[in-house]
Parts: structure tokens; C-alpha cells; sequence
């Protein structure tokens, strides 16, 4: 079996060697970015990363037209160049005097979030919470409190009913490509 493919989470397997069968690594396949997830400090590959970086963000186009006078994915990339630059856009953005937010759930942002960090959570042989995961929840958390995340919860009926409604911007989570 190939340990390559785009479901949303990481395996950390620590017993099985990822060199030889059952399971083959093949490593011009796997993303320079991510080896340092999944190696230790020897080197030894420690799991297989299964939730790469989105490659691209899926929008309403109609929405972002009302919103930003522009649908223009070229202008909307020099328009959002920073995080800080989605939550100023986001925090009182209203189409029709109705709240539009940029992300439904503290989850969705979250697979966006953190697939941007390089950092191997695991350096020798302690989960580095603070250094590595904190600043993703610390800045989830300025964007919830700005407004820029809906209080939806991962897979609820509201946040499946969301999909229909026109008050988010990333109507989908992210594309992996």
C-alpha cells in the first residue's frame, strides 16, 4: 500500500517502519515541506502526513463581488496578502445587513490553519505543544473573537445546512491538490 493520499488527518504510527512491506513510503512523493512532520530527530520517518497544505480555497464568487467589488481571483490574493488582512475584511462584513463570515467552524479554519505549519510537532520524543500548536489555536482564536468564524460545530445538522445557506464565504473546507 502507497502512503500518499488527501484524507484530513495525520498518522502517527510509531511501531511499523515505513521502508518495507506491508507498507511502501515513496518518497519522491511526498512534499519537501513535509518531512519535517514526519521525521524525528533521527531522521526515521515516524508516520505518513495525510492532510497536506490546501492548494486552494474554494469561494462564492457572487459574494465576494458584493463584498470586495471584485471576484478577480489575482485582485482577491494581492486584497488578502496576510491573515490580519482576512480578519480587518471579515470582522463587519454584512450582505444585506446578514453577517457573512469566512469560515463556518473553529474546525474547517483549523485544517487551513495548520496545514501551513512546517514544524514537527514531535522533537525528541515530547509533543511541543507551545511551540507548535499553540500560535494555530491562538490565532483561531483572535478570528473567532473578531467575528471572521461562525459558531458552527464540525458536523452538526447546522453546520451541514450551511453549505445551502449564502452567509459564508468558503462555502467548501479547502481543496488538497
Amino acid at each position: 500500500m502507497n502512503l500518499i493520499s488527501g484524507v484530513h488527518c495525520l498518522i502517527w504510527v510509531y511501531w511499523m517502519t515505513f521502508h518495507r512491506p506491508p507498507t511502501t513510503l515513496i518518497r519522491k512523493k511526498v512534499p519537501e515541506q513535509a518531512w519535517p512532520l514526519v521525521l524525528n530527530d533521527k531522521q526515521q520517518v515516524l508516520g505518513a502526513l495525510t492532510q497536506f497544505n490546501p492548494s486552494g480555497i474554494a469561494y462564492r464568487r457572487s459574494m465576494v463581488k458584493q463584498l470586495f467589488g471584485t471576484d478577480n481571483p489575482a485582485s482577491l490574493a494581492d486584497k488578502f496578502k496576510t491573515r490580519d488582512d482576512i480578519i480587518n475584511a471579515f470582522k463587519d462584513a454584512r450582505i444585506d445587513g446578514k453577517k457573512v463570515y469566512a469560515s463556518r467552524s473553529v474546525r474547517d479554519i483549523f485544517h487551513i490553519v495548520d496545514g501551513y505549519n512546517p514544524t514537527n510537532p514531535i522533537q525528541d520524543g515530547v509533543v511541543k505543544f507551545q511551540e507548535v500548536y499553540l500560535p494555530t489555536f491562538e490565532l483561531i482564536e483572535k478570528m473567532f473573537k473578531a467575528g471572521v468564524i461562525n459558531k458552527y460545530d464540525f458536523w452538526t445538522p447546522a453546520w451541514n445546512a450551511s453549505f445551502a445557506k449564502k452567509r459564508m464565504y468558503l462555502p467548501q473546507q479547502h481543496l488538497g491538490f
